[in-house]
């Protein structure tokens, strides 16, 4: 009897030496949170240069505005360069929360995007994209590099073209000239200087080049028409990007990151709806080409709802 008592007190003590080690284990093990190094890996980001089209630039919900500008992937690199020496990005701001923007293919003028309840021509009423106001011409009226203090980091131009780069013309106040307003309004001599001469000039310690994806774009969009947009020869775009990725590595001793394209097809643009998700039959056809035809403004996003239902 009493060796059956003494074995369990044991047991019951040697559970309580146990759980008491493991208390004590836990207690003992105090977590150690080393703090974070940073390092620039010898890299000099002091002066961070980017060149590229509208992804560069911010533009974003079709316009150019503020708060688009604000998280342009440019802006998003720079605050990390900024806890490695690297210093401040100056961009050409819009200075509007509405914006500028241009429709490719009506050539007019539009804001920002916004989602918002509309009514459809069913009656439903759901939530679709629409324009907040019509463009604010202000942004792209005046030329900017003096009141905001150019030269700008920011070289994004939305619209630009590789070989377009290095086009004098392309900067011209004149849109007869220069067919596009977004570089006229912060070159730094509109009509004389080059995007590549105004980031070239900086003298950047770093850049980064993401361009090219307008020479194929708006072909692809166009359904390979070259009678509404044409697309970059590859002689062209090659010499382009050769001749600029090597002044800007020049500049910088060979200090920066070029993106690249991705396949134009994977954008949503193209594959949202599928090439094959409608069975057309005699009327259906009849009906698509009355809207391609007849109303350009289909191509945009909240045309194309208008366009069904007023037909």
């Amino acid at each position: 009897m009493s060796f059956k008592l003494s074995t369990k007190l044991f047991a019951m003590d040697f559970k309580k030496i146990k759980y008491g080690l493991l208390l004590l284990l836990f207690a003992g093990c105090k977590p150690e949170l080393s703090e974070l190094n940073f390092d620039n890996n010898g890299i000099d980001f002091s002066r961070y240069v980017a060149v590229g089209n509208s992804l560069t630039a911010g533009y974003m919900d079709a316009a150019l505005y503020n708060n688009g500008q604000l998280n342009s992937y440019p802006a998003i690199l720079s605050a990390q360069f900024s806890v490695v020496g690297g210093g401040a990005l100056k961009q050409p701001m819009a200075n509007s929360d509405v914006g500028f923007g241009i429709d490719a293919y009506t050539l007019t003028a539009n804001s920002r995007l916004a989602l918002d309840y509309k009514t459809t021509c069913t009656g439903a009423v759901e939530v679709l994209p629409d324009y907040v106001s019509t463009g604010d011409a202000n942004v792209i009226v005046n030329n900017i590099y003096t009141s905001q203090g150019g030269p700008f980091n920011n070289m994004g131009v939305p619209g630009i073209r590789t070989f377009q780069v290095r086009q004098s013309t392309f900067g011209d106040p004149n849109l007869i000239i220069s067919k596009n307003p977004f570089y006229s309004r912060f070159a730094s001599n509109p009509g004389t200087s080059t995007v590549l001469q105004d980031a070239v000039s900086q003298m950047p310690t770093f850049f980064t080049y993401w361009i090219g994806s307008n020479d194929v774009l708006g072909y692809a969009i166009a359904g390979a028409d070259a009678t509404l947009d044409s697309i970059t020869t590859t002689s062209v775009f090659n010499n382009e990007v050769d001749l600029q990725v090597s002044q800007l590595a020049s500049a910088t001793s060979l200090k920066g990151a070029v993106a690249n394209i991705p396949d134009i097809l994977d954008i949503p643009y193209f594959n949202t709806i599928p090439y094959n998700g409608l069975t057309l039959d005699a009327n259906t056809g009849r009906y698509f080409k009355y809207i391609v035809h007849t109303n350009k403004s289909c191509h945009t996003i909240y045309s194309r709802i208008q366009c069904i239902c007023n037909d």
